[in-house]
C-alpha cells in the first residue's frame, strides 16, 4: 500500500525520491507526513481568505502550503504556491488570486491520489 501512493505521486510528477531523502530514507515517516497532508487546513484557509479578500492571511496560508508541498516533494503545487507568495509579497494581490484556480487543480489531484492510494 505504501509504495502505491509513492508510485502514484511519482507518476503525477512529484519528486518523491528527493522528499524521501529529506526524511532520511525513512519511508514510514514520509508516509506519516503524506497522511497528515490530508488533514492540513492551509488550502481551505487560503480559499476562505481569498473569498473575503484578506490577502495578509491568504499570504500566510499559501506560504504554509508552499512549505508543506516543498517538503513532501509535491513540485507542481510548490511551484504555484511559491509564485503566489511572490506575487502577494509584491502587492500583486489580483495576480496572485488569479493563480488560485491552477493551485486548486493541482491540490485536488494530489489530494485524490493520496486518498485513493494510502
Amino acid at each position: 500500500m505504501a509504495q502505491n501512493v509513492i508510485t502514484a505521486l511519482e507518476e503525477y510528477g512529484c519528486d518523491t525520491q528527493t522528499a524521501l531523502e529529506r526524511f532520511l530514507g525513512k519511508e514510514e515517516l514520509y508516509l506519516k507526513f503524506i497522511r497528515k497532508f490530508l488533514d492540513d487546513k492551509s488550502f481551505e484557509n487560503l480559499r476562505s481568505f481569498i473569498e473575503v479578500a484578506d490577502y495578509e492571511n491568504a499570504l500566510k496560508s499559501v506560504h504554509t502550503l508552499k512549505g508543506v508541498s516543498g517538503n513532501l516533494g509535491f513540485s507542481a503545487l510548490y511551484d504555484v504556491a511559491s509564485d503566489m507568495v511572490t506575487k502577494f509579497r509584491a502587492g500583486q494581490d489580483r495576480d496572485s488570486v488569479a493563480e488560485f484556480g491552477k493551485l486548486e487543480r493541482i491540490y485536488t489531484d494530489i489530494y485524490s491520489i493520496i486518498q485513493k492510494n494510502i
